[in-house]
């Protein structure tokens, strides 16, 4: 059930559960699939990500996640690798396959 955030203070409590939830050792991966990402072909790195991560049999170990858009829409599509420290701009399937040894 989604519900209305009425006041900073709730999204600060919002942010403190999800954070909580986290695996702080599991690497997430966000991938911006706002309109310029995704004309940029931020769909087919989500999908050669989510194939390479199967192959590799990571699902329990790692997070994908399709965010909004990040801003710099010209030099999409972005890819940020939380825990890692890794943040790409212009990505690529091919770079997407190197990111994955990363995880």
């Amino acid at each position: 059930m989604k519900r209305k955030i009425k006041s900073l203070s709730e999204l600060a409590d919002l942010r403190k559960r999800i954070i909580s939830n986290r695996d702080p050792n599991k690497p997430v991966v966000t991938i911006c699939i706002g309109t310029g990402c995704t004309a940029l072909g931020a769909r087919k790195i989500v999908e050669v990500l989510l194939e390479e991560i199967k192959a590799q049999n990571l699902n329990d170990r790692v997070e994908v996640k399709e965010t909004g858009c990040l801003g710099f829409c010209e030099l999409g599509p972005r890819v940020i690798l939380f825990l890692r420290g890794y943040h790409t701009l212009k990505s690529s399937p091919k770079m997407c396959l190197k990111l994955s040894q990363r995880l």
